[in-house]
C-alpha cells in the first residue's frame, strides 16, 4: 500500500501481481479451518495428537505439531496448511501447559518447512525441471533438513516462549 501511495508502483501493476489461485486456496482453507473449529473436529484432532505425543511432555507435543504441519506442508500450500492447522494448534493451548506464543511460533515455522517434496513450494517446482531433480532427491536432502529445522526450532521455541 505504501508503494502505491508514494507512486513507487502503479495500481494496475500491483493488481496484476496478485495470484488469484493462491487467494482462492487461502480463502477456502480459512473456511475449512473455521469448519474444523465449529464442528469440534479441531479439538478432536488436537486431543488425538496430544494423546500420541504427550508421552514426551509439552516439548513432545510441539514436536508432534511441527511434524504434522511439516508433512501437510509438503503436499499442500503452506498458507492452506497453516489455515487448516491453526484451530488444531489453538486447541493445544487449552489442553496443555503450552503458551499461545509457543504453539503459534511452532506452527509458523513448521508451515514454512516444505523441503521434502518437489510440490511443497513454488520454488521447488521451478528448480525440479532445470536441475533434473526428482522426488528422491528432494526426500534425500529435504527430510534431513526438515529434521534439523524441527529440532532447532522446537527446542528454541520451547525454551524461549514456554
Amino acid at each position: 500500500c505504501i508503494f502505491i501511495i508514494f507512486n513507487c508502483i502503479k495500481m494496475d501493476r500491483a493488481l496484476a501481481s496478485v495470484q488469484g489461485d493462491l487467494l482462492l486456496i487461502i480463502a477456502c482453507a480459512f473456511g475449512l479451518g473455521i469448519a474444523l473449529q465449529v464442528s469440534g473436529a479441531a479439538e478432536a484432532i488436537a486431543d488425538a495428537l496430544v494423546g500420541l505425543f504427550s508421552v514426551a511432555g509439552d516439548i513432545g507435543i510441539l514436536f508432534g505439531l511441527y511434524t504434522t504441519t511439516a508433512i501437510l506442508s509438503s503436499v499442500i500450500s503452506n498458507a492452506a496448511t497453516v489455515s487448516l492447522m491453526f484451530p488444531v494448534a489453538y486447541s493445544f493451548v487449552g489442553s496443555t501447559g503450552l503458551s499461545l506464543k509457543a504453539v503459534t511460533y511452532t506452527l509458523m515455522l513448521s508451515g514454512s518447512c516444505c523441503f521434502a517434496t518437489p510440490i511443497g513450494y513454488q520454488t521447488n517446482i521451478m528448480v525440479t525441471g532445470p536441475g533434473q531433480y526428482n522426488t528422491a532427491d528432494f526426500l534425500r536432502f529435504g527430510v534431513p533438513l526438515t529434521i534439523v529445522s524441527m529440532t532447532v526450532s522446537v527446542t528454541l521455541v520451547y525454551f524461549i516462549f514456554n
